[in-house]
């Protein structure tokens, strides 16, 4: 049995690779910032090139995923403006988020 807390240093190579292969990048935007843009992450950070420092990780959503198809459920429908979204995979409390 894998547990996911035994799991880190994999969890941080695959962070490394990521950054490594320009796939992710540091983020300093604040839940309120967010929000008051309507709560769908705008991108703000992308470009920025922030450091580790009290950042979280996002990643460079390139291909997003607008449906895909459950075996129970059938085909789902995700909102597009989420399935562009870059997301936390790394949180600034250094949480691992997927």
């Amino acid at each position: 049995v894998l547990w996911q807390s035994q799991r880190h240093d994999a969890y941080r190579e695959a962070l490394a690779w990521l950054h490594e292969q320009g796939l992710s990048y540091y983020c300093t935007c604040t839940r309120a910032r967010i929000q008051s843009i309507g709560g769908i992450y705008d991108g703000h950070c992308r470009e920025l090139h922030h450091g580790p420092n009290n950042a979280a990780v996002r990643i460079r959503q390139q291909h997003p995923v607008t449906q895909f198809t459950d075996l129970l459920r059938g085909i789902i429908h995700a909102d597009e403006k989420l399935a562009r979204e870059d997301f936390i995979i790394h949180r600034r409390d250094g949480l691992f988020a997927y």
